[in-house]
């Protein structure tokens, strides 16, 4: 099983690397990562798979550091990303920041893709797009 999302995890920086320079902006590669997460990932035959297999209590823990390794690598990715649309002057962040802000946009995909196990692809999409626009400018009356 681990193989298999390591395998599934390398799939994803492969087609990412080739369509990132199609996203321009920081905005642009938010949005361009829910769409591929959506379209891609959404039915993918690993995705019920490793969901059953994170939630298994019975996991060995050498087998739980490694996925914490793949986690921490989604968030070093975030944390370049972000990086990146503040050298673009997009938005500003503290450093003590960067981390953070990278946490919680991994958790935000991650529990989407709980929570939408039950939609549609067209559901599922419209869900993670709002969840940009909440991310990116919240909820307050703008």
């Amino acid at each position: 099983m681990l193989f298999l999302l390591q395998e599934w995890e390398r799939e994803w920086e492969e087609q990412w690397s080739e369509i990132e320079p199609l996203y321009t902006t920081f905005i642009d590669k938010m949005y361009g990562i829910v769409d591929y997460l959506v379209q891609n990932g959404f039915n993918h035959p690993l995705t019920k798979v490793a969901n059953e297999f994170y939630s298994n209590k019975w996991v060995k823990d050498d087998i739980q550091e490694q996925i914490s390794q793949i986690m921490l690598a989604r968030v070093k990715f975030n944390e370049i990303l972000l990086q990146e649309g503040m050298k673009q002057g997009e938005f500003e962040l503290g450093q003590d920041e960067i981390n953070i802000i990278a946490i919680i946009f991994e958790g935000l995909l991650t529990g989407l893709g709980e929570m939408t196990q039950n939609a549609n692809l067209d559901q599922a999409l419209k869900i993670y797009k709002k969840s940009i626009d909440v991310f990116l400018y919240g909820i307050t009356k703008r």
